[in-house]
This record gives structure tokens, C-alpha cells and sequence, in this order.
């Protein structure tokens, strides 16, 4: 008999921060009380999509109109991060050397 998969509930979503950046959020995190950086990401992606996508919000109490203009200036805004993606290589080695 086959095990079942267990259903997946949450997908990851990445992101990188400069180190200093990093820094600020830890500040943050401690100033506000937050019990962590991923938390304060999480509160972030709430504010957006109450935002970004209106008639699948549930909260009663409407949006801060300075939440509201925030997210749109972010989406107009450069990346502020850029970083490379490493390339892999293909090893030329064989096993055969020494």
C-alpha cells in the first residue's frame, strides 16, 4: 500500500536583505515588539494584500490612506537589492584523475 502525501498548507517564499537592512528590522523588531523578522514580514504581506486585493479583505476598519499610498509608490520604485545568482558548473573532472 502507497503512504499518502501529506498536503501542502503553505508555500515558502524567499527574500534577501542586505545585512544592514537586516539590522534595521532586528531594531524594529525589538522597538515594536515583534517576536521576530519573519513576523514583521508577515504583518507586511497582510498590509499588502488588504491593499492589493480589496474584496478579499475581512477586516471591518478600511485601509489608512498612508498604507494605501505607500504600496503604490513601492510599485514604482527600482529594486533596491540586487544580487547575482550563482552559476553552476559542470565539473571536468573524472574519476579517473588524480
Amino acid at each position: 500500500m502507497r503512504a499518502r502525501k501529506k498536503k501542502i498548507l503553505t508555500k515558502k517564499v524567499y527574500s534577501r536583505v542586505t545585512p544592514e537592512t537586516y539590522q534595521k528590522l532586528d531594531a524594529i523588531k525589538s522597538k515594536y515588539g515583534f517576536s521576530s523578522v519573519y513576523e514583521i514580514i508577515q504583518s507586511l504581506i497582510h498590509c499588502f494584500l488588504r491593499v492589493a486585493d480589496p474584496t478579499s479583505d475581512t477586516q471591518t476598519e478600511p485601509v489608512p490612506y498612508d498604507i494605501e499610498v505607500m504600496f503604490d509608490e513601492m510599485s514604482q520604485a527600482e529594486k533596491h537589492v540586487e544580487f547575482d545568482k550563482p552559476k553552476r558548473r559542470i565539473s571536468h573532472k573524472s574519476v579517473n584523475d588524480e
